[in-house]
C-alpha cells in the first residue's frame, strides 16, 4: 500500500490569497472562513522548501491575523539573517597564496626533505602543490647536511599534489585541536606504551611497538573522539644514536 504524502498545495486553502515577503522566502496566504456565523480569519505560511506549514492558525479579527504574519516574517528574516552570518564564519578561509613554498621531513633510519611550491587554489581551502627540487646549504657529514627548497624550480617529471590544508576555521567548525596537544597526546601514550611492554617483555628486542589514543579525525564537522592506532620505530640516527620515528600502519 502506498503511503500518503501531503504536499503544501494540500494544506493551502481554496480561494486564499497569497502575501510574501520582499525581504525573505516566507509565504503566507490568507483566507476567511465562516463558521456557525461566525467569521475565522485564518493564515497558512510556508518557508523555504517546506511542505509543511509553519504556521496554520485562525484569528478573530483582521488586525490580529496581519500581527500574525507580521511576526513570522520578522521570525523569518532573523533565522536567515543567523544562518548566512554562521555560513560566513564557518566558511574555510584559504591562508596559503600562489607561489608559497612549503617543506617537510619524513623518514626511517634517515630524514628526507621534500618542498612543495602552491601553483593553484581550488576553492577556499584545497590548492594544488608541485615538488621542487633542493639546494645544499651546509654539509654536517656524509651525506648529511642541511638543504633549503629552490622556488619555481620543478622537479621533473612533475609531481602535482591536490591537498587540503588546515586552518583555525577547521578547528571552529569541529573541536578545539591543535599541534602542541595532538603531540602532547601521542607522546604520552607511546610513553605508557613503552612503560609496560618494558615491564611485561623485559627481554623483547623488537624495535617495532603499536599504540593507540584517541582524536577527533579531520573532515566534515566531527566533534567525537575515534581510537587511532600508531607504530613507533626505534632505529640509529646520523651518528648511531637512537631515534624514535612514529609512523601510520600504513607509512614505510
Amino acid at each position: 500500500m502506498r503511503r500518503f504524502k501531503p504536499t503544501r498545495e494540500s494544506y493551502i486553502p481554496k480561494k486564499s490569497t497569497k502575501v510574501s515577503d520582499k525581504a525573505s522566502d516566507a509565504i503566507a496566504y490568507i483566507h476567511d472562513d465562516v463558521v456557525r456565523d461566525r467569521t475565522l480569519y485564518s493564515v497558512t505560511a510556508f518557508c523555504a522548501k517546506r511542505q509543511k506549514p509553519d504556521l496554520h492558525i485562525y484569528c478573530n479579527s483582521p488586525a490580529a491575523r496581519e500581527a500574525e504574519v507580521r511576526r513570522y516574517f520578522e521570525s523569518r528574516r532573523l533565522s536567515v539573517e543567523l544562518k548566512a552570518k554562521t555560513r560566513a564564519e564557518n566558511k574555510p578561509n584559504n591562508r596559503l597564496v600562489v607561489g608559497q613554498v612549503l617543506t617537510g621531513s619524513w623518514g626511517y633510519d634517515q630524514t628526507n626533505v621534500e618542498a612543495w611550491q602552491v601553483i593553484a587554489l581550488v576553492g577556499t581551502a584545497t590548492v594544488k602543490i608541485q615538488r621542487v627540487g633542493l639546494m645544499p646549504a651546509k654539509s654536517t657529514g656524509d651525506m648529511s647536511g642541511y638543504v633549503i627548497p629552490c622556488p619555481d624550480q620543478f622537479t621533473t617529471p612533475p609531481e602535482i599534489l591536490t591537498k587540503r590544508g588546515w586552518t583555525e576555521d577547521d578547528t571552529k567548525r569541529q573541536t578545539y585541536q591543535d599541534e602542541a596537544g595532538r603531540a602532547w597526546d601521542v607522546v604520552h601514550m607511546l610513553a605508557v606504551k613503552l612503560r609496560v611492554g618494558t615491564r611485561s617483555r623485559p627481554n623483547d628486542s623488537n624495535s617495532r611497538v603499536e599504540f593507540q589514543f584517541y582524536a577527533v579525525p579531520r573532515g566534515g564537522r566531527g566533534t567525537r573522539p575515534r581510537l587511532t592506532t600508531l607504530k613507533c620505530l626505534c632505529g640509529p640516527g646520523d651518528d648511531a644514536e637512537p631515534v624514535l620515528t612514529i609512523l601510520t600502519l600504513t607509512e614505510d
